[in-house]
């Protein structure tokens, strides 16, 4: 008895709590200022590459890749 019990509350509590979330609603945050760094990203993007391309040519190889 105590069993199906505690099934019935456990049901009831996983039933009804999607329920309930989906019944509270929230207002969006106004936006007064975007991003700072919008519209830069290929920038940032162009420069990673290129420090790439700079450590393969400028940093020095320990071994040959044929001996």
């Amino acid at each position: 008895m105590v069993r199906q019990f505690a099934y019935a509350t456990a049901l009831i509590g996983v039933v009804s709590a999607p329920i309930a979330a989906s019944a509270v609603t929230r207002e969006a945050a106004p936006v007064s200022d975007e991003n700072g760094l919008a519209g830069q990203g290929t920038l940032f993007f162009l420069a990673g590459i290129a420090v790439v391309a700079l450590a393969v040519v400028l940093l020095p190889e320990d071994q040959p890749a044929s001996p």
